[in-house]
């Protein structure tokens, strides 16, 4: 139970932090744009 709890919890931070360089990827296009 553990390991699946952190697994899950590991996997949505992950998600978390790609969806958070994406965002400041996007900005920083378009601000070269």
């Amino acid at each position: 139970a553990r390991r699946k709890t952190g697994t899950a919890l590991g996997h949505e931070f992950k998600m978390k932090m790609a969806d958070l360089c994406r965002l400041l990827f996007n900005g920083s296009e378009d601000n070269q744009k």
